[in-house]
């Protein structure tokens, strides 16, 4: 998960990502895969900068702006995960990372310490410069050749320019944002040290944000440290999901970097997602008043319908989107909730095991239905497969199933009721990804404790 800055609150943005990495993470633990997503937090932002330096004197040390730094992600951290878990982000709650933490600091000493012995880093005018040529050209090779998945074409081919055309990086900055370099000098000669040799002055830099975060998959699976079992369970991960207007600064450096380190890229695929928009096509901002606050629609309509008319729009493109765009996502999540109810009335509550008939059309329909959603989601076809969904369970089992077998269900027709709630049960069970909340509401009513009743595969 990109961390989120931890002074910050939950907008639109985050929302997106939010659904989408939670879908395919749900996804893929029904499919069976041994499925990790960690969450992490963010000190590298204008807003925390801000925040630190008004609670600190007017002269003051490295040591006393990390502590104020921790100060503020420990008042306000909590806020910002809180609104994510409302979002019901499915992660590792116990492995929460936040970017000054000593994973972090381990990760950008050991990368810099290898750097250096690769005689690929460099101290000119006042900076300290990473050669990135011969990293840009294996990355480069290895796109060519189809080693990596990227779903936007636009932006891959932008990526592939920025690489041939790749000046060294220059990593480290003279403000006190960021993580201190360990870097110190002496007589023109440069030690990269944790405790320096008395008589060497520390450089006076922190590294540059993007260098820190190109290390992410290491430091959150605590890469070269004493317990590093998450590394050799889930290194290299699988895919990465995130903006396109960071593909380069953020994707692309951590793919040379960390293999550069480990000898292995850090995943195989990237899926990037467009902006946010407001129905007219504008960017939203607070200048021009048109964001859509996420805890807002949370409120009005539910997470549920947040999510699903987030992944109805979902394509890797910009996407225009507006309050109706909600609004007709809760009716959807109200239609499940009435079908429900109405099954639910009519069920013996004694005897509400699911049955299907075997030689039913109905069952060759979930079937086909199931097959679609997973040759959708390997494809990350969200729009197709959630529209598809939603007719399916409106026309199909609402106002067709449902209405043409109403006089035997108020009959008390046992074997059609139990049909019922088995088809109920399947629909929750292929849309849980996308709409946890209500899925498991259903799934829990009957005496469920897994929704992972039916698996994917």
């Amino acid at each position: 998960m990109p961390p989120p800055n931890i002074t910050g609150k939950l907008h639109i943005g985050h929302s997106l990502f939010l659904t989408i990495q939670d879908s395919l993470a749900r996804y893929y633990r029904k499919s069976g895969y041994n499925t990790n997503w960690i969450a992490g937090l963010d000190h590298a932002g204008i807003a925390t900068h801000e925040k630190i330096i008004e609670r600190l004197p007017n002269s003051y040390s490295n040591d006393d702006y990390d502590l104020k730094a921790n100060e503020i992600k420990n008042e306000h951290g909590s806020k910002i995960t809180e609104q994510i878990k409302k979002m019901g982000a499915s992660c590792d709650w116990n492995n929460l990372h936040y970017t000054l933490n000593d994973n972090f600091k381990t990760a950008a000493f050991e990368a810099l310490k290898k750097l250096n012995e690769g005689n690929l880093i460099y101290e000119d005018s006042g900076n300290i410069y990473i050669k990135m040529k011969g990293m840009a050209n294996k990355l480069l090779k290895n796109i060519k050749n189809n080693k990596f998945i990227i779903n936007d074409i636009t932006q891959l081919n932008k990526l592939i320019y920025t690489l041939e055309n790749i000046e060294d990086w220059c990593i480290s900055r003279q403000i006190r944002w960021g993580m201190e370099m360990p870097l110190y000098f002496k007589d023109n000669k440069m030690l990269i040290s944790k405790n320096p040799e008395s008589n060497y002055l520390h450089c006076g830099y922190t590294f540059d944000t993007w260098f820190t975060s190109s290390l992410y998959p290491l430091a959150i699976l605590n890469w070269n440290t004493e317990d590093d079992s998450l590394y050799k369970e889930y290194y290299p991960t699988q895919i990465i999901e995130t903006g396109y207007d960071i593909l380069f600064p953020w994707c692309a450096r951590m793919l040379m970097m960390c293999e550069f380190l480990t000898g292995e890229y850090p995943f195989k695929e990237i899926y990037l997602h467009g902006i946010c928009r407001d129905k007219y096509g504008r960017k939203m901002s607070k200048s021009l008043g048109n964001g859509i606050d996420p805890l807002d629609i949370i409120e009005k309509y539910g997470t549920d319908a947040l999510r699903f008319a987030l992944i109805n729009k979902s394509k890797g493109k910009d996407m225009k989107i507006d309050e109706e765009d909600f609004q007709n996502a809760s009716k959807f999540i109200n239609k499940i909730y009435q079908s429900f109810r109405f099954i639910n009335m009519h069920l013996e509550k004694n005897n509400i095991e699911p049955l299907i008939n075997e030689n039913g059309d109905y069952k060759n329909k979930l079937n086909n239905l199931k097959e679609e959603f997973i040759n959708a989601m390997e494809k990350r076809d969200f729009i197709n497969i959630s529209t598809k969904l939603q007719y399916s369970y409106k026309h199909d089992f609402c106002d067709k199933w449902i209405e043409e077998n109403k006089k035997e269900i108020f009959a008390g027709n046992e074997e059609i009721i139990k049909h019922g709630l088995y088809i109920l049960l399947y629909y929750m069970n292929i849309m849980h990804c996308f709409i946890p909340f209500i899925s498991e509401y259903i799934y829990e009513h009957f005496g469920y404790d897994d929704i992972n009743y039916k698996q994917y595969n």
